[in-house]
């Protein structure tokens, strides 16, 4: 694997003509400031594939088989909250596309609060 400005390739063997049908993702969304797996399911021809989204470093890519991509990306601070679309691209040029929701980060959470009891 050839990391590079923030895209992960993953070579492969044996190419195929490109599948037609959805792409998905899943998980099919992620929040801002974290870094998560997701699995792209489809028809992929055993490929170099590269995966890009705004607001999104790619840390790994992977393939399985010839159903599935693998990515382990880092959603950025600066990414745009909403739907948008993770693009997967191989060396021959294909392009196939995923639907994709960003999350803002998660509310802070209160575990405690000192003092624990008002003075009288």
């Amino acid at each position: 694997m050839e990391v590079a400005n923030g895209l992960a390739e993953i070579l492969a063997t044996a190419p195929s003509p490109i599948g037609q049908g959805d792409v998905t993702a899943e998980p099919a969304s992620g929040r801002r400031n974290t870094l998560i797996p997701v699995t792209f399911t489809g028809t992929f021809p055993l490929e170099t594939w590269v995966v890009t989204g705004a607001g999104i470093t790619v840390d790994a890519v992977s393939q399985p088989n010839a159903t599935q991509v693998q990515a382990a990306i880092t959603i950025r601070e600066d990414a745009p909250t909403g739907p948008q679309l993770l693009t997967l691209t191989n060396s021959r040029g294909d392009r196939l596309t995923a639907r994709f929701m960003v999350l803002p980060p998660a509310a802070p959470t209160v575990t405690s609060v000192e003092p624990s009891r008002v003075p009288s």
